[in-house]
């Protein structure tokens, strides 16, 4: 089950409620702008898998972080498009799939490495300098992360280093 909504318009209570008349959609698409703030009706949609606020504008803060916890089964999250604003506790958040395309980051996102992604896209940002664990591209990690990082600053240096260790796994640069 999916659903899409493009430039919602309406209060939050009015948003809710359009929610609540669908709890078993899998699959949510808010995008194009027209919220002020993340809808509380998404923490009822139990059966959630995928949602992405693509384009919306946000600040995604740790209000926005506990209701994407309050939601059991979602497992792959957009946030392109978004403000990555302050947060301090993901704690519980496990995801696989994570989208930070265009949201202004200038730094790799350590945070993102306790959800135990399969798939990191952090393409169109400032991004100069990668972690040494992804330089280092250990085949020896427990489960392997494909990135794509288009249309970032990296360092030459940075790069030739990830280019000597590349081993073959997923990484788009």
């Amino acid at each position: 089950n999916y659903l899409t909504l493009n430039r919602v318009t309406g209060g939050a209570e009015d948003i809710n409620r359009l929610l609540g008349r669908f709890p078993r959609v899998r699959r949510l698409e808010i995008i194009s702008g027209g919220l002020a703030q993340l809808p509380e009706g998404l923490a009822g949609m139990r059966e959630l898998t995928h949602l992405s606020l693509e384009g919306m504008g946000l600040t995604i803060d740790q209000a926005a972080f506990d209701l994407f916890m309050r939601i059991p089964n979602l497992d792959e999250l957009d946030l392109s498009g978004n403000v990555i604003g302050a947060f301090t506790d993901i704690e519980r958040l496990r995801l696989s799939t994570l989208w930070l395309n265009a949201t202004g980051l200038t730094q790799w996102p350590a945070w993102a490495e306790t959800l135990g992604l399969r798939s990191l896209d952090i393409s169109d940002n400032q991004i100069m300098h990668l972690p040494d664990q992804i330089l280092e591209n250990s085949q020896h990690q427990v489960s392997q992360l494909t990135i794509h990082a288009y249309d970032n600053p990296f360092d030459h240096e940075d790069l030739r280093r990830f280019w000597i260790n590349d081993r073959g796994y997923d990484m788009a640069y």
